[in-house]
């Protein structure tokens, strides 16, 4: 992400709120891809106080955790099943493909319960309407994804905290670098 990426897509978004008539509030935390000029009709941008997004982003409240552990579940079950047909480790990774990862996503945030995003952004502060229904706790709470059990058929050595969270702390961009698309271009001609 740059901020080049984030105003085309922050002006893509103006525009398809103008065309349903919607002003819409959208909170962002202060990363340096986000800082270009934000003043848009139909969408009004705030930004989280810097060193509070893990406190005041419901995406950071169970909301990744929650998705990170439904992909990985999907994830092992893929690998599970595919291992009696693969003679080694090496083919096994060569038996995953990118679209396998994209559908493992879709059907990861397509599982993601209406009440845990809601009880994320309650946890936030953030008031929740009177027209949430609740008819979505009837369901499995998502946090209650049966990961544990997948993983023990593996090994015994896995502690399920740790592969959930293996990549949590793996930056998403890089605030130093913004000629990214030069670097690259640079890069794939040597």
């Amino acid at each position: 992400m740059n901020s080049q990426l984030f105003s085309d897509w922050l002006e893509k978004l103006n525009r398809q709120m103008r065309r349903q008539g919607r002003n819409i509030l959208l909170f962002i935390d202060n990363a340096p891809s986000h800082g270009c000029d934000l003043r848009e009709s139909n969408v009004t941008v705030k930004f989280l106080p810097a060193n509070t997004t893990s406190v005041l982003q419901p995406l950071d409240q169970g909301i990744i955790k929650a998705f990170k552990t439904r992909y990985r579940k999907h994830m092992m079950r893929s690998l599970i099943l595919q291992m009696e047909d693969c003679a080694n480790v090496s083919e096994l990774c060569k038996a995953i493909t990118v679209l396998d990862a994209v559908n493992w996503i879709n059907v990861a945030w397509k599982e993601t319960q209406t009440t845990t995003i809601v009880k994320c952004f309650m946890v936030c502060g953030f008031p929740v309407t009177s027209d949430f229904d609740d008819a979505d706790d009837d369901y499995a709470d998502d946090d209650d994804v049966p990961l544990s059990t997948l993983v023990a058929t593996i090994s015994r050595d896995i502690n399920v905290a740790e592969f959930v969270d293996f990549d949590h702390d793996i930056p998403t961009e890089n605030p130093d670098t913004t000629e990214w698309e030069a670097q690259l271009v640079t890069a794939s001609n040597t």
